[in-house]
């Protein structure tokens, strides 16, 4: 495995930990917000960084499953991996494990968003943002042609 590939792995999970960490704290903030200090707790620069970060996390979601062929397992192509790394088993674990935190953070968000739409604002943006964005995950990965 390349530098290259260590290294943007490393700044892609640093990313993805950042961004469950910020949805797990808007998620509890959501359901004590009946508490007039509780919304304190979230931040205008928290949120302004899940907006950044969710973008970035999910762009590579996106961009992994565009360049991964239909029933084959994702790796990590992105980063530039070549041929013989992405056929290591532990290669797909770790970018299965990565969407699937991606996707349960993200349907986490989803799902409070509808339950207490004005508890939090940025959850229910990046929740409603999420969907949007799984879906288009779900075009790229199946190719689904829209004609």
């Amino acid at each position: 495995m390349s530098t290259k590939t260590i290294v943007l792995s490393v700044i892609a999970f640093v990313l993805l930990a950042l961004y469950v960490v910020l949805i797990v704290t808007a998620i509890v903030i959501s359901f004590c917000s009946g508490q007039p200090a509780c919304l304190d707790g979230f931040s205008k620069v928290m949120s302004t960084s899940l907006a950044t970060i969710g973008g970035l996390v999910s762009a590579l979601v996106v961009a992994e499953l565009a360049m991964t062929k239909p029933k084959t397992t994702p790796t990590v192509r992105s980063f530039g991996a070549d041929e013989t790394t992405t056929k290591r088993p532990l290669v797909k674990i770790v970018a299965l494990v990565y969407l699937g935190v991606w996707v349960l953070a993200g349907l986490a968000a989803l799902l409070v968003s509808w339950f207490k739409p004005d508890a939090l604002q940025p959850l229910t943006d990046m929740g409603q943002s999420w969907l949007g964005v799984a879906i288009a995950a779900i075009y790229a990965f199946f190719g689904i042609d829209a004609k």
